[in-house]
């Protein structure tokens, strides 16, 4: 299949999503209060007949040098090896683990970040610069998947629960959207790009964007797709979002709770 990878919206200040449905609560649907009981909170979020959960082992390229990236590709024609999804490649044997506290892992000018050239140096608050290996680049993953879809006339929405330091995501050859906030849910509605039967998405994972600049912690510095990966299969009149308030006449302890549901509006026929 055919995919033209974009090249400018992980380095682009002015773009933090594209795409991306706007945020809401988290929670896993079941069809009725008999379908979820005895299930256990740790099962909770595989076992929803309105989740299809993503996980398992997932086509992958390494890319130390982001040159060597194919912007243009059939992903028929590309040899792929493996990893597992949910994980980082620091830790399966694609580039090196980073551990970095007060210091950015390239050289500080807000916004710019390094993109197909090498690092050169690191940032240091408290000594400046330092000289960075000749292999220190913005390094890619390319990750390719298979996924069923049974019933067409149902919203299909893919959600990416943790990915950093930003992803690109396309389906059966579509650009789908992108998003940083890499601790962030992102979530695009596939419903009018899948097809019945089996779909390919491919997403493209950066080891560091924009944002990379508001996420310098005192923390690894990992990347990949570090949580789960999840299709949720709503139809028009499911609950999609939970807005829990409290409201009382100034006594805390006679507060009631008024719960409201907004109801999703699919573009579904």
């Amino acid at each position: 299949m055919q995919y033209r990878l974009q090249s400018r919206y992980y380095s682009d200040f002015g773009t933090i999503d594209v795409n991306r449905l706007p945020g809401r609560s988290y929670f896993i649907p079941y069809p009725s209060r008999i379908a979820l009981e005895g299930i256990s909170l740790d099962e909770k979020r595989y076992r929803s007949p309105l989740v299809k959960c993503l996980n398992g082992q997932w086509d992958f390229n390494y890319y130390d040098n982001p040159n060597e990236l194919p912007l243009v590709f059939d992903s028929n024609e590309l040899q792929f090896g493996k990893i597992d999804v949910p994980s980082v490649w620091q830790y399966r044997g694609f580039g090196k683990p980073m551990y970095l506290n007060v210091r950015y892992p390239f050289a500080y000018k807000p916004p710019v970040i390094p993109t197909t050239e090498p690092v050169k140096g690191y940032f240091s608050a408290l000594d400046g610069f330092k000289k960075a290996p000749s292999d220190e680049m913005n390094h890619v993953g390319l990750y390719r998947t298979f996924f069923e879809v049974t019933d067409i006339t149902k919203r299909h929405v893919l959600s990416f629960l943790g990915v950093c330091s930003c992803i690109e995501v396309h389906v059966n050859g579509t650009f789908v959207g992108f998003s940083e906030e890499s601790h962030n849910t992102a979530e695009f509605d596939v419903t009018k790009i899948v097809k019945e039967g089996q779909n390919e998405l491919v997403c493209v994972v950066r080891r560091w964007c924009n944002g990379t600049y508001l996420e310098c912690q005192d923390m690894f510095r990992n990347n990949g797709i570090f949580r789960d990966v999840l299709l949720r299969i709503s139809s028009r009149d499911d609950v999609n979002d939970l807005d829990i308030r409290t409201r009382g006449s100034g006594n805390t302890s006679r507060m009631r709770e008024a719960v409201l549901m907004r109801i999703m509006v699919s573009e579904c026929p």
